[in-house]
């Protein structure tokens, strides 16, 4: 398992197929301002490909409009991702970074207290998956269903995301630290599944008490993985 200290080396790991998300990494008066320059550009499609993808969906989510919606030129789009494919690749690592970021960062304020016994951690997961970063990520989801060339960008992907957050999550939330890496992995593809399951049908769920006493549920049953020998 990784020591907490490493849990941004992980995340960087992530971010491979980026240079510099953060625009503010280059030092003012450095002689570098053109890179700077290009970083927010980079990080200004990127976001509004995120709108775009949770707003309007993968069939519609052109590179033109992306580039329309981000208002930049057209030249500058193709300059950092010339097809559709390129930019769907990074799209989808700048998602896994901001998820894993907005976890860490989220469940680290919480006292043992309110993270073990009152699943508040559990409520800031599922507040998550209402985020743009989240619906453009379940929408990728379910287009790769009948789209190859997404599904082979896609699987890749969420193949390697799930082996970082394996390693991060015991640092994220130690009381599982004991816990066998199969029941932690079990935990894991609960609540995903359930929660991810939840998001779909949620408009359908008419009653807010039916959907507190399904996520209490679903809370519950994760936590008797944790618990048992």
């Amino acid at each position: 398992m990784k020591r907490s200290d490493d849990i941004n080396e992980a995340l960087a790991e992530i971010e491979t197929a980026l240079i510099a998300l953060n625009p503010d990494s280059f030092a003012d008066g450095d002689g570098r301002w053109q890179e700077r320059k290009s970083a927010h550009t980079r990080v200004t499609i990127l976001n509004a490909a995120v709108h775009c993808l949770a707003k309007y969906g993968y069939s519609k989510t052109s590179t033109q409009f992306v580039a329309e919606t981000a208002n930049v030129s057209r030249g500058a789009m193709l300059h950092h991702y010339a097809t559709k494919s390129a930019l769907i690749s990074s799209v989808i690592d700048y998602i896994d970074s901001q998820r894993l970021r907005a976890i860490h960062k989220e469940v680290k304020k919480l006292t043992d207290e309110e993270r073990i016994v009152e699943g508040k951690a559990f409520e800031i997961t599922w507040r998550l998956m209402k985020t743009p970063e989240a619906q453009a990520h379940l929408e990728l989801n379910m287009a790769s269903r009948t789209d190859a060339s997404l599904r082979k960008i896609f699987d890749k992907k969420s193949k390697r995301y799930k082996k970082i957050t394996m390693e991060i999550l015991p640092n994220i939330f130690p009381e599982w630290r004991d816990t066998p890496v199969a029941d932690l992995e079990l935990a894991h593809d609960v609540i995903q599944v359930a929660l991810t399951g939840l998001s779909l049908h949620e408009r359908l769920l008419d009653r807010k008490e039916r959907r507190v006493a399904l996520r209490k549920f679903i809370f519950d049953a994760v936590k008797t993985l944790r618990q048992r020998e």
